[in-house]
């Protein structure tokens, strides 16, 4: 299996979480750590699942995206598929402009 890291910021509504969520048992994922937090009307969220190694990144952000909508204020989802150790290197592909930009932890 695979690590998919997925991180999801945006206006606060309900729902996100079970979408999500929805979607990763809908590609096999299995979700083994979740963190949100609401700041005042702002949700932040973030999924870490394990995903079999048939499955494509490419079905499973489209999928997701597709959960953002297109309301003012829409969400804003950043993916990523790891094999390496999550306390290594990280690297986010922004939906949006599909630029690509480093996290490096530790």
């Amino acid at each position: 299996m695979k690590k998919v890291v997925i991180s999801i910021l945006g206006w606060d509504r309900p729902g996100i979480v079970a979408a999500v969520a929805r979607i990763l048992f809908e590609h096999q994922c299995n979700i083994e750590d979740v963190s949100q937090t609401i700041l005042q009307t702002e949700f932040a969220g973030v999924f870490v699942a394990g995903m079999p190694d048939q499955n494509r990144e490419e079905d499973l952000l489209a999928n997701t995206c597709a959960c953002a909508g297109t309301r003012p204020r829409e969400l804003f989802i950043l993916m990523d598929c790891c094999s390496e150790p999550l306390n290594d290197i990280l690297e986010f592909s922004k939906i949006s402009t599909g630029q690509k930009e480093k996290f490096v932890g530790k």
